[in-house]
Formats: structure tokens, C-alpha cells, sequence
């Protein structure tokens, strides 16, 4: 519940130890104008991966795509938007909601898509969830496709460096051996 009191004293201590089911509505931002006038409606919670335009403090006018939220400190974290500390490495810059405006938010929540449906107001407008998230799931899955003319040696990526962790479980253990006691032998 919100504090109803008018002294900016009580409203801060409020902040300060607000529940973790309202703190989302705090970690709120406008659209942009083409988008409010597009959707009809006007704010959104701010999701990592939405693109804001910082309009408001030091770094007004930069834009990025949101990088980090923390909706405990109320700060979000944008690409792109760092200091250089005098040793010339770079710390990202914390913002507080209320200095961006969302240009593009991102649709690959269900969650977000029924609470963007629920503020449309005209129905014709609405969008379909099912077909949205359809979408979503083909763009998330990968195809591996494997030439059986091209296909490589895995001792030879692995002694490359160019296997990642995952692929390195997936050789067998016999391989390994073998590769190991023919380096000793040569040795």
C-alpha cells in the first residue's frame, strides 16, 4: 500500500522498505511517443533486453539496450553507457527508471504480453499471445546441421581450444586416453 502521507520523509522510509510485489510498479518507464500513440498506453516495467532513451541527468540524449536490472536499488544498467575510472577500465553507469523512456520493448514474455493486452483498449488491437510465443520458440531453437564430408576430428578442436566446455563432455573417455598416451609415447 502506498504511503498516503505528503512529507517526502515518509515517502523515502516507504521506498526504502517497500514489499517485493509492489517494488516492480517503481521499476516502471514511459514509452516513447510513437509507441504510446501505436499501443495506447503509456508506461511499462522496464525488462532487460528493451531499448530506452536516457532523457533526463548526465547522460541524457544516450540511448542502449537494457543490460541489468535491480529493482532492489531501483537502478536499471544500460550498454553503452559506462564511466572510465583514471585507470582506463570502464563501470556501468546505474540509472534510476524514471530518466529513460522505452523506444522498443522487447515481446518474448508471456507475462508481459498479457499484461500489454490487458492495457490496450480497443479490441481489434489485442495480440495474439499463442502466436506470438510460437514465434518466439522457432526463433530460440537452433538447427545443427552436420556435413558428413566436412566433419572435424574432436581431438583436433580440443587440442585447438576451440571446443567450449559442453562439447569436451560429449567425446568419449577412451578418445581422451588414447589422445593422452600417444602424446606420451611421442614424448
Amino acid at each position: 500500500m502506498r504511503p498516503k502521507s505528503k512529507k517526502p520523509r515518509k515517502q523515502r522510509a516507504y521506498i526504502r522498505s517497500i514489499p517485493k510485489n509492489e517494488n516492480h510498479k517503481l521499476m516502471s518507464a514511459n514509452l516513447s511517443e510513437d509507441l504510446r500513440k501505436k499501443k495506447g498506453f503509456r508506461s511499462l516495467p522496464l525488462r532487460v533486453g528493451d531499448t530506452v532513451l536516457i532523457v533526463r541527468g548526465g547522460m541524457k540524449g544516450r540511448s542502449g539496450k537494457i543490460s541489468r536490472v535491480l529493482p532492489q536499488k531501483q537502478r536499471i544498467f544500460i550498454n553503452k553507457v559506462v564511466k572510465r575510472k583514471t585507470d582506463n577500465t570502464e563501470i556501468p553507469v546505474p540509472i534510476h527508471p524514471s530518466n529513460v523512456v522505452i523506444t522498443k520493448y522487447v515481446e518474448k514474455d508471456r507475462v508481459r504480453l498479457e499484461l500489454i493486452n490487458r492495457r490496450i483498449k480497443d479490441e481489434a488491437e489485442k495480440l495474439d499471445i499463442d502466436a506470438i510465443m510460437a514465434l518466439v520458440d522457432e526463433e530460440d531453437e537452433e538447427v545443427i546441421e552436420i556435413d558428413e564430408d566436412e566433419s572435424t576430428d574432436d581431438m583436433e578442436l580440443l587440442e585447438d581450444g576451440e571446443l567450449d566446455d559442453d562439447e569436451i563432455e560429449l567425446l568419449d573417455e577412451d578418445e581422451i586416453d588414447e589422445q593422452v598416451i600417444d602424446e606420451k609415447e611421442d614424448a
